[in-house]
């Protein structure tokens, strides 16, 4: 029999508990063999970051002394969190702290060494440290090994957690089989039974070589839906994260091609008599971005970069095409295959053709957004990102700030602001964006007006509100 078709009855096997007891004692050995390579290897390479950061707003300046789980994954002592440390969550809405300060990198056996903060990548939503050790020492201890390993259906896996303190052993171990390899949106590996205790740990293969890192899912809706239906936890492989292991952030710059799309649906492929597995259809491009200057147009249809076919026909697909550009790094050239034409029905001719397109640096997004603290209105601002105005089908040239955070009780609140308001004037004044807005109110701190009409946008609706600031 075929050893493709083998391999997904052995894990139902596995899963189901169809072995022997002479099996599951074999089974069994295996198991504390596993469990204490995995463990020996958590116990070098597993830490907690603990850093403090400093929130400043509403006037005030605090420091938030945080601990966070993390790895270190490379020879030179680097540290991932999987983890945004510049953003945190209150009531909602998303808002920034400082870069992380005073770091010390925390190991089980309760050894202490400075560290430093690198950056984060806002896509895979992780952090980077670095071991710092005093004087001019390297650090030479051990790091997971995260180099892309083959993973088939009904190979054993194991994920291990470090638990608190008070626990002994520190260490738990699960283990599972892949039971699933699934290739859209993204890459990913389902399990029996499901590692779901183990989210955000990594998963290791018999060599002791990280495979991967179980995560509920990879932030694409088709992958949460799967998750919420199956009650699955996948894991999220290895080969995401090299990149960035490799060459970690300090400022992420990414590849940007500057469009909006939809996908062409096989509805519409038929109609439009477009062979192929999917593709991408153009619905608009951004002004000055790498997809206008190289003459894409509204309707195009993408068929195929670099050669390939894209497999694009529901907008979870579009998650994947969107990471597989965002991947790659400006001024990295796409061969763009496109039918334009195809939608006229004939008004125009259809041609297809190869564009050379040289990719741009991605536009902040609304977490990498910077930010202003306003406290005499009790609030902060942020800026107008394109991921915003393209979510609220708004024109990509549009001015304004965002109302990141309205403090309780305070004058904007007060005057009824809401957070995510778009701010498009203050009494009488444009703010076209951040600093326009920093400029207004360096004025009005010396004018000190009684009052501030604040012209917003609300949804659909335009409402000016009245605020009394406290220019005290």
């Amino acid at each position: 029999m075929n050893r493709k078709l083998l391999l997904p009855i052995f894990s139902i096997l596995l899963a189901s508990g169809f072995f022997s007891q002479i099996d599951q004692a074999r089974a069994a050995v295996w198991d504390i063999e596993f469990v204490n390579q995995i463990t020996e290897i958590a116990q070098k390479t597993y830490v907690d970051v603990e850093m403090v950061s400093r929130f400043e707003g509403m006037g005030q300046s605090r420091e938030l002394p945080r601990s966070i789980s993390g790895m270190i994954v490379s020879s030179t002592g680097l540290v991932m969190v999987l983890q945004n440390v510049e953003v945190i969550t209150r009531m909602g809405s998303a808002f920034s702290l400082s870069r992380p300060e005073k770091i010390q990198i925390l190991f089980p056996d309760r050894r202490r060494i400075p560290g430093r903060y690198i950056g984060m990548d806002p896509d895979l939503n992780v952090s980077f440290f670095e071991i710092d050790p005093p004087g001019d020492e390297p650090y030479n201890g051990a790091f997971l090994d995260f180099a892309a390993h083959e993973v088939e259906v009904g190979e054993e896996v194991a994920s291990c957690r470090m638990l608190s303190e008070e626990y002994e052993p520190r260490f738990d171990v699960g283990f599972a089989h892949v039971s699933t390899i699934l290739t859209k949106p993204k890459e990913s590996y389902m399990t029996q039974p499901p590692l779901s205790q183990f989210n955000g740990n990594p998963a290791f293969n018999k060599k002791g070589e990280v495979v991967g890192v179980v995560l509920a899912d990879d932030g694409s809706a088709e992958s949460a839906a799967l998750s919420m239906l199956t009650g699955q936890i996948a894991i999220q492989p290895a080969n995401r994260y090299t990149r960035m292991i490799e060459n970690p952030p300090t400022k992420v710059e990414k590849g940007w091609l500057g469009i909006r799309m939809e996908p062409l649906t096989q509805d519409l492929s038929e109609i439009w008599k477009i062979d192929g597995p999917g593709g991408i259809i153009v619905t608009s491009t951004v002004k000055g971005s790498p997809a206008e200057t190289h003459g894409l147009r509204a309707e195009d249809v993408i068929v195929a970069i670099d050669g390939e076919p894209l497999p694009v026909r529901t907008y979870p697909d579009l998650d994947w095409f969107r990471q597989k550009v965002r991947d790659l790094k400006p001024g990295d050239h796409l061969a763009i295959k496109i039918v334009r034409g195809a939608s006229s029905f004939g008004a125009e001719p259809v041609e297809t053709k190869t564009i050379d397109l040289e990719l741009g640096v991605s536009p902040p997004s609304e977490t990498e957004a910077e930010s202003l603290t306003l406290p005499e209105v009790g609030m902060k601002i942020r800026a107008l990102t394109l991921d915003v105005l393209f979510a609220r089908r708004l024109p990509e040239t549009m001015g304004g700030v965002v109302a990141d955070y309205v403090e309780n009780a305070g004058p904007a609140d007060i005057g009824e602001l809401k957070e995510d308001d778009i701010i498009l004037s203050i009494s009488g004044n444009e703010v076209t964006d951040l600093e326009s807005a920093a400029a207004l109110f360096a004025d009005f701190r010396k004018e000190k007006p009684k009052e501030l009409i604040f012209h917003v946008l609300r949804g659909n609706s335009r409402l000016f509100l009245k605020v009394e600031p406290n220019w005290e």
